[in-house]
């Protein structure tokens, strides 16, 4: 599903961070991610580097 994603852009709205950890000194985070605004499909939560999550 890549409803309102604009081709390119690789932003996905966060809902939650769940918890943190560091993993060979990268600050990882576990998010749960908001489901698609159109058709309400989900994905599961998914490990990230802080680097690549927004405030």
């Amino acid at each position: 599903c890549n409803h309102g994603i604009p081709e390119g852009d690789s932003f996905y709205p966060v809902k939650r961070v769940i918890r943190c950890k560091m993993q060979k000194g990268i600050q990882m985070k576990l998010v749960e991610w908001e489901p698609c605004s159109l058709c309400g499909k989900t994905w599961p939560p998914q490990w990230v580097t802080e680097e690549n999550t927004t405030n």
